[in-house]
């Protein structure tokens, strides 16, 4: 299976350092992208790969930051499955 990543450089959670709707306009225009490719999402809260004969995989990351006390990092915000 292929895989491939992508980053989004705004951050996914509401925070001072930057605007959540940049990273929603980010996000939006890279899903629309994806979908007219054919590519599906996958619900990562109950779903897995197994069985959908997947070939590729697209991993969508996002920069999270969790208060003053704590470091920015980056989680998989999504996967995209064609």
């Amino acid at each position: 299976m292929k895989t491939r990543q992508i980053t989004i450089k705004q951050f996914a959670n509401s925070s001072p350092k930057c605007e959540h709707t940049l990273f929603q306009k980010e996000f939006f225009r890279i899903e629309g992208d994806l979908k007219s490719e054919g590519y599906k999402e996958l619900n990562t809260a109950f779903d897995t790969l197994r069985g959908k004969n997947a070939t590729e995989k697209i991993i969508i990351k996002a920069k999270y930051w969790a208060g003053n006390w704590s470091d920015i990092t980056t989680r998989i915000f999504t996967i995209f499955y064609k």
